[in-house]
């Protein structure tokens, strides 16, 4: 039993050596050499980059992925491993785009428009949801395409490895907007210290107040008004106390309340036409920034508007105007409501639209005009053009027309 034993110890020790002592690897048989062995790495993160950060409401953002490269450590025994320091890079692509509000990830047509787009490796420009103000967070998912370029050969090869995805840390941007209400007054102006009515009130509002780094996103509000200046309060009556509600012929027929709390309200020098209201937003600013200007009408023929800006908004602009209240027309407010003319001023062939909605419901490729007001109220009985005198009353000897416009007639006697 013994020398049996010992026998069998002798054959397996000289097996060994004469494995050890041939010529084959002790490894699997050479490959093809399109298949390399490589040893991979985990995929690194990417980086999301936003252009611009800050976006107002309605607007785009452009996106661009920083490159992440796959790096597989080539362990090739045979062939031997051309790779320059036995490294092979993978090539890596764009799974999956994510917004945390949501919203729709596209690219821009050939004629600059957003345009949605699915493929994800094809998306170059994210809008968020309508509507939307706030921050928004954006990150890119990626893969490894587990083949490489083989410098010996110039043709691609596999790497034999295929790391999990890899999501980028989120990139941020603040989606703003800046707006004014109501847009306009739509009643018939009165002079409202002899009517004992209170002054119109319009109101701006900027949201967020800081941004997605915890800075303002505004730092001062101003108000401008503009306003027709006719003598008198009416036609043939005026006031004229030496107050800042006089209606001399030097007087606006709008003007800015004075000694309103928390705004700097200025007039020309030497006069008391108050046109311009400041307002400091406090640091840090709330969440919603909100401001109030009232402004008194002393004619009942007055017309004028009022424009809001906001200053230190941290975008591609110096300063922004606000936006009438739920739509995109950037621009003033309106004493009274006064859209139209009855004329084609844009001259294409049909009379000129309202401009509400910041729409193209006219189907011709461009948002909606504004007709030029007539200082006219919309809703009065008469509204027509401004200098017209065709009116049939009072008879006379039967020619249309008294001698007064139209307009003179709207301001009253």
């Amino acid at each position: 039993m013994e020398k049996d034993a010992l026998s069998v110890m002798v054959c397996l020790v000289s097996g060994f050596e004469k494995v050890k002592g041939s010529q084959q690897p002790p490894f699997p048989p050479p490959q093809p050499h399109q298949h390399s062995w490589a040893k991979g790495s985990d995929l690194p993160k990417p980086m999301v980059i936003l252009n611009p950060t800050h976006i107002r409401r309605g607007g785009v953002v452009q996106l661009q992925m920083m490159p992440s490269g796959d790096t597989d450590t080539c362990t090739v025994y045979w062939p031997p491993c051309s790779f320059p320091n036995n490294t092979a890079h993978n090539r890596v692509v764009v799974k999956k785009w994510h917004a945390d509000v949501g919203g729709t990830f596209g690219r821009l047509d050939e004629k600059g428009n957003f345009v949605p787009e699915e493929d994800h490796t094809k998306v170059t420009h994210y809008k968020p949801p309508e509507g939307y103000t706030g921050y928004v967070s954006i990150t890119v998912e990626i893969d490894d395409i587990p083949k490489a370029i083989d410098p010996a050969t110039g043709q691609e090869v596999d790497t034999w490895n295929d790391e999990p995805p890899a999501v980028s840390d989120p990139a941020k941007i603040t989606v703003w907007e800046f707006e004014i209400n109501p847009p306009f007054i739509d009643a018939r102006p009165v002079d409202q210290l002899r009517e004992g009515q209170a002054p119109y009130t319009f109101t701006a509002t900027f949201k967020p107040g800081v941004d997605h780094n915890g800075n303002p996103m505004v730092t001062q509000i101003e108000f401008r008004l503009t306003s027709s200046r006719e003598p008198g309060f009416c036609i043939n009556a005026a006031r004229e106390e030496g107050l800042w509600t006089d209606t001399t012929a030097n007087d606006n027929d709008l003007k800015f309340v004075p000694n309103q709390t928390g705004l700097e309200i200025r007039a020309p020098e030497g006069t008391t036409n108050y046109n311009q209201a400041i307002y400091t937003v406090p640091q840090p600013p709330p969440s919603t920034v909100t401001v109030s200007v009232g402004v008194a009408c002393l004619d009942y023929g007055a017309h004028g508007s009022i424009t809001a800006i906001a200053y230190g908004v941290p975008s591609l602009q110096p300063q922004a105007i606000a936006r009438w209240k739920g739509t995109l027309i950037e621009r003033a407010a309106q004493i009274p409501k006064d859209q139209r003319n009855g004329l084609d001023d844009d001259r294409d062939g049909k009379l000129d639209e309202d401009l509400i909605n910041g729409l193209d419901d006219d189907g011709d490729g461009r948002i909606d005009e504004e007709a030029n007001g007539n200082g006219i109220w919309d809703g009065w009985e008469f509204e027509g053009s401004a200098m017209d005198d065709n009116d049939a009353e009072p008879i006379g000897d039967g020619t249309p027309g008294d001698g007064l416009t139209r307009y003179e007639e709207y301001m009253g006697f």
